[in-house]
């Protein structure tokens, strides 16, 4: 059962579409239920440093940001789509959470976000890029 508060989506992973319910997005740990199955989650603030305002690509309009792709040395695609934006390139230093390029995939833009602090190493690809799932696009020192 939803409440007032909660938000009720279709999320679409490898093709498969899955609804997803987020009791409520403004308190942690919150329950959040995939196809049903709850699941209790933290909701971490977004880093001070993360850039406001016409810059910050959509999210769909959910109030939710994507997750970090990885927290190794590559940041994989989470998903297949087009690269719209880079917004590092080597030798920059980032922050857990900064954005590092928005990955458009049905017609969604997705930031994808930096799971560990360091040095970027080289960036696999370019912008209009097409990418598939698991495919490198930047790499840490």
């Amino acid at each position: 059962m939803t409440s007032s508060t909660s938000q009720r989506l279709t999320v679409v992973v490898n093709g498969t579409p899955h609804v997803v319910e987020v009791d409520n997005v403004r308190t942690s740990p919150t329950t959040v239920r995939v196809d049903g199955r709850p699941y209790q989650v933290s909701i971490e603030p977004m880093p001070a440093n993360e850039p406001s305002g016409a810059s910050q690509p959509s999210t769909g309009g959910v109030g939710m940001a994507a997750a970090p792709a990885s927290t190794g040395a590559a940041v994989r695609a989470p998903m297949p789509g087009s690269i719209l934006t880079l917004l590092v390139r080597p030798g920059d230093t980032v922050a857990v959470g900064q954005q590092l390029c928005v990955l458009e995939a049905m017609k969604m833009k997705n930031a994808i976000r930096a799971g560990r602090g360091g040095v970027i190493a080289s960036v696999e690809v370019s912008e209009g890029q097409t990418v598939a799932y698991g495919d490198v696009l930047i790499t840490f020192e």
